[in-house]
Order: C-alpha cells, then structure tokens, then sequence
C-alpha cells in the first residue's frame, strides 16, 4: 500500500526533523491541557517502576485492542481513542530522550543546568588532544579505555589526510581544486565527529564520577544516561510507525486490515526494547531498575507541567 508507506515514512521524516526540539514536538503532536493532565496522572499511577510500567501499560492496552479488532470489527469505533493513546506514548518516550541526550536538564537548579550543558559543547581537534593529554597524564590508566585509543588512532589518520591534502593540492587543476577538497573536508569533518563523540562519552562518564558523590541514589543527574538515546530513538520509530497506521486507518476508513496487520509484531518488539531499557536501569543502579524508571516519570511530570504553566 503505497499510501500507507508514503504516511509512515512522512510522518517518521517530521519527527526525525524536530528530535532535539522540545517545543517543535509539544506543537507537532499538539496534545491538549486535558490530554497532558491525563497522561501526568497515568505517570503519577504508575508506583511500582514508573516510566517503564506506564509504557507497558500502553503497550498491553493496545495490544489487546488490536486482538480485539480480529473478533469484533466494530471495536473499530475505539480507533482514535487508542491512536490518542500511542501519541501520548510517543510523546513521553522524546521526551524521555531529550533528557536523555542531554538537551533536557534533570532537576529544578537553572544554573546548574546551563553548567552542565556547557560542558559538552563540541570542541575543535586541537582543545581535545590539549585537554586529553592533560587528563592522561594526570590519569595514566585512561590509555586503556577504548574511547581513548579510538581517539588516538583517528587523530593519527586526521593528520595523514592532513598531509597528503597539502602535498596534493599544488598538482591538481584548477578548475578541479573544489572538488578535491571538497572530499577531503568530508573525511577530516568525520573524523573530527568522531573524536567528539569519542571525547563526550570520555567527559560522561567523568561527570557521573563527580556527580553520583553530589546526588542522591534515582538523581537521574547522578548517572550516565546518554548511552540510552540510541534504544529511545529505535522506541520512538516504532511508536510512529504503529500511530501512522493508526492515522491512516482512522482518516482512510479503508485496508484497515493491512495497515493494522504488523501492528502486533511491532508491540513485541517495542516489549523487548523496554526490557531492554529495564535491564540498562538495573545496571545503573545495583539493580535498582524501579527507581530509575520512577525518576524518569518525576522528571517528565515536571516537564509537562512547566509546558502547561506556558499555556495559561
């Protein structure tokens, strides 16, 4: 179903766009103060593991709503309550990786915030091997850390392709001079990401050294929480996926079945990814997976509740 696609795709694309802007999501999904006062008080029920029981919440609801339709077509009235559902999820799981990613800053101390975001602004080559070098000499042992080899390793290569671009350059034509370093800029600028990246994951996992003596036990600014972005996003791409169809159902009135069909399959995988997302909790803190995820609740509820105080 070439519609379908076309709408899965579409809207997957939007949301990509807007991943790192929290007030692009709230206007995109654009759920109302009713909508978001409900789903603050799901959150706030979810007592037991917080953030990842509410998700499974949503996820069995919808699951069994879905085996429902195979029985009784006239569940199908049910369809945007359900879809209504799914975006409140897809909602709180940005905003979960906003936080994260960084680009939302647990805890209510604004200056502490703009602190600990600065610090993981990126960096030019040369600051990072100045600093690394430093931290290494005062640290020897950091040598054996993979994030440090990889480092060296691709600043060695960054200065080969350095050297060969300068004794190149001379001997290439004119007219072909923008094209040629062209291709260099594109292989020295991904190198450099690298390092950044390389030299972020460095500062992380400094920072909750320093922070974890500063922050009580489920603090989420006590832990490394930026290695869960890749699983939040995987997430999010599915939640879409299931909410497109759901649109597409609901404005189409036809070949629900089709683009209803995968809609299971993708709530097992989903299942698998939060337990995936348990076991990264449980591994954060001594097992503790509740807290964390009762953590993450707390700091959404107070996310949502700053977005309302903007509206009135």
């Amino acid at each position: 179903m070439v519609e379908l696609e076309r709408k899965i795709h579409g809207d997957w694309f939007e949301i990509r766009e807007i991943l790192d802007d929290v007030y692009a999501i709230d206007e995109y999904l654009n759920l109302s103060t009713a909508e978001l006062n409900i789903l603050i008080n799901d959150l706030r029920l979810s007592v037991e593991s917080g953030i990842l029981e509410y998700k499974r919440s949503v996820v069995l609801k919808t699951y069994e709503f879905m085996e429902s339709m195979n029985f009784d077509t006239k569940q199908f009235a049910m369809v945007d309550k359900f879809t209504l559902s799914v975006t409140k999820l897809l909602y709180t799981v940005l905003l979960e990786k906003l936080f994260a990613k960084g680009l939302l800053v647990p805890g209510k101390q604004e200056k502490e915030d703009v602190q600990l975001g600065e610090e993981f602004q990126e960096k030019d080559i040369k600051t990072i091997m100045t600093e690394l070098q430093a931290m290494v000499k005062k640290e020897p042992a950091l040598v054996q850390r993979n994030e440090v080899k990889s480092i060296l390793l691709q600043f060695k290569m960054y200065q080969k392709e350095l050297t060969e671009m300068s004794k190149l350059k001379n001997n290439i034509p004119k007219e072909k001079l923008p094209a040629f370093l062209g291709n260099f800029k594109n292989t020295l600028d991904g190198l450099t990401k690298k390092i950044q990246t390389n030299y972020n994951l460095i500062l992380a996992e400094k920072t909750v050294v320093e922070v974890k003596q500063e922050h009580p036990k489920g603090d989420l600014r006590r832990y490394n929480i930026s290695k869960l972005t890749p699983l939040l996003a995987k997430q999010a791409e599915i939640i879409s996926n299931i909410r497109s169809r759901m649109l597409f159902a609901s404005e189409e009135r036809y070949h629900t079945r089709e683009a209803f069909k995968s809609i299971p399959s993708q709530l097992e995988e989903l299942k698998k990814l939060i337990r995936s997302e348990e076991e990264f909790f449980a591994a954060m803190e001594l097992r503790e997976a509740a807290l964390i995820g009762k953590s993450f609740s707390i700091e959404i509820i107070r996310r949502i509740e700053k977005n309302l105080n903007v509206r009135l």
